[in-house]
């Protein structure tokens, strides 16, 4: 196979990993209004994650990542010389990074039954985006 096609098949597979997750995180949400079961759960798991990984102090080191992240991805996409697609998945990741700034400040998002969730989701989908960027900038041996 050449590279191209191996890059591309690359792309497509983790663009359907990231589309994925975030259709069943809205789903879920969906869900939690229309099904009694998937809210209980829904409620249980946002008790547990605030009593443990959504304190104060860890969303600030949260918030702390993706500010991070959205610098490096904007000093990387001002600095890149070639227009290619590595520059286009650096841009989806700053915009990623952005969302999920805001996602995380946003006192309606805390309203939201699927918040953990949602937080999980946006950081998995910044890994597999950088991955992806990872993939296009290093290329196959």
């Amino acid at each position: 196979m050449k590279k191209d096609a191996k890059k591309a098949m690359v792309n497509i597979f983790i663009l359907m990993m990231q589309w994925t997750i975030f259709f069943s995180i809205i789903g879920l949400e969906y869900l939690s209004h229309k099904r009694m079961g998937v809210m209980r759960y829904l409620l249980f798991k946002k008790y547990t994650y605030e009593t443990l990984w959504l304190q104060p102090y860890f969303i600030n080191v949260y918030v702390s990542v993706l500010f991070g992240g959205l610098v490096i991805c904007l000093f990387w996409y001002i600095h890149r010389k070639d227009k290619g697609s590595a520059r286009r998945h650096l841009l989806l990741a700053f915009i990623i990074n952005l969302a999920g700034i805001f996602f995380i400040l946003a006192p309606k998002g805390r309203n939201l039954n699927a918040y953990p969730f949602f937080l999980i989701g946006i950081f998995i989908n910044l890994i597999l985006q950088y991955t992806r960027l990872w993939f296009n900038r290093m290329g196959y041996k």
